[in-house]
């Protein structure tokens, strides 16, 4: 038992988890667009560049600081290796890859680093969530693009036009919401005053409200816009009904694993759902 606790938290610490999380949530709306042509590249290097960017912004300022914290030689070294191999693939892809390596290099600066005011953009009031939330969708529709011209040049599918990149990115920031609220609610007691964050400021109440109508919001737009995101109507509800769930046992639960891996690998399940469904 205690060596699956120390891999567990292995996995999470060196970022492996929320990175497999990311391009899981990124298979979810690029793969029907890739079909049958899986295009395994352009997921790791999305891989490789979440575990280095999230590494860079959890563990940088610790080295700066000359503070230890826990794996450092690995955690350093694996970085290393993967911003090599992210690297190694970009040097074959098109330009707007590297657009969107310069967008994830710009978030991460202002998020890590006290660049605008002299703060880091998540020290902002109640910006916690929304940055967190509209990086990844910012992020995700990027990936999305990439994959839809790839398949556009490959299969000759159909243009989706700007209203539906629209919906795409609101249902997205819907569920991103929803998704980071039990993130929030966990870290209530962690975060410095001074970030003033939803639960901080309007109590885990009002909050878990917020995560509902967020949810709901994207269940809805899920049944009216299916063609955007392909999911079946079952997907969706158990999607919707796991994030209703998650949202209200999120300060009921006080396991340090029940929101940083069972939350978190809610795409991991969704991916899932996708391909046995």
């Amino acid at each position: 038992m205690m060596l699956i606790k120390k891999g567990l938290e292995f996995y999470i610490r060196t970022s492996l988890h929320v990175a497999i999380c990311f391009v899981s949530l990124s298979m979810v709306i690029t793969l029907p667009y890739l079909e049958p042509f899986v295009d395994w590249p352009f997921y790791i290097m999305q891989f490789c560049l979440v575990v280095v960017s999230y590494n860079l912004t959890k563990y940088y300022p610790l080295i700066l600081a000359r503070k230890p914290f826990k794996y450092r030689g690995f955690i350093l070294i694996m970085s290393s290796l993967l911003t090599l191999i992210a690297l190694s693939l970009l040097a074959f892809e098109t330009t707007e890859y590297w657009l969107i390596v310069a967008l994830l290099v710009l978030l991460n600066l202002v998020y890590a680093f006290p660049l605008l005011f002299n703060k880091k953009i998540r020290e902002f009031v109640y910006l916690k969530t929304p940055v967190v939330a509209i990086s990844w969708v910012l992020l995700l529709l990027s990936f999305f693009w990439s994959a839809h011209g790839f398949a556009n040049t490959v299969q000759g599918l159909n243009y989706i036009d700007f209203e539906d990149h629209m919906y795409l990115g609101i249902t997205l920031l819907c569920f991103m919401i929803a998704y980071c609220i039990p993130f929030e609610i966990r870290d209530i007691e962690d975060d410095k005053t001074h970030l003033i964050t939803l639960p901080q400021k309007i109590g885990v109440g009002y909050t878990k409200i917020i995560g509902y109508l967020s949810a709901f919001f994207f269940f809805v737009l899920q049944l009216m816009y299916q063609p955007i995101i392909d999911s079946n109507t079952s997907e969706t509800v158990i999607i919707t009904v796991l994030l209703l769930l998650f949202i209200y046992l999120s300060d009921k639960i006080k396991s340090s694993y029940f929101v940083s891996f069972a939350v978190e690998g809610l795409p991991i399940i969704w991916l899932l759902l996708k391909v046995c469904c």
